[in-house]
């Protein structure tokens, strides 16, 4: 498939009564440039006009995979809004609000 194995940590993981080694691999996606373009500072990207839409869209998204249901009512903690299922699912993510 085209991963390279960059390295292995030995005996680092322990399961079902033996040690296991974790291996580190890579693939590469696309050519690297050159030169390319100096990243967008993140003040940059928020300023966007999609920026809201693509983070909401964003959320929904991982709520639904790591919670199973749409997204619960939003709470305020702290200037921090979050949402929490409403079943006894732990999840919680932070969100724009």
């Amino acid at each position: 498939m085209g991963f390279r194995n960059l390295g292995i940590y030995e005996r680092v993981g322990y399961k079902l009564g033996t040690w296991h080694d974790v291996g580190w691999w890579q693939l590469v996606l696309r050519a690297h440039y050159e030169n390319p373009d100096e990243p967008l500072a993140l003040s940059t990207v928020m300023a966007k006009p999609d920026w809201k839409r693509a983070v909401k869209s964003g959320e929904a998204l991982i709520w639904r995979r790591w919670c199973g249901e749409p997204l619960a009512p939003v709470y305020d903690v702290g200037g921090i809004h979050l949402r929490r299922a409403t079943r006894e699912v732990p999840c919680l993510t932070a969100g724009l609000g």
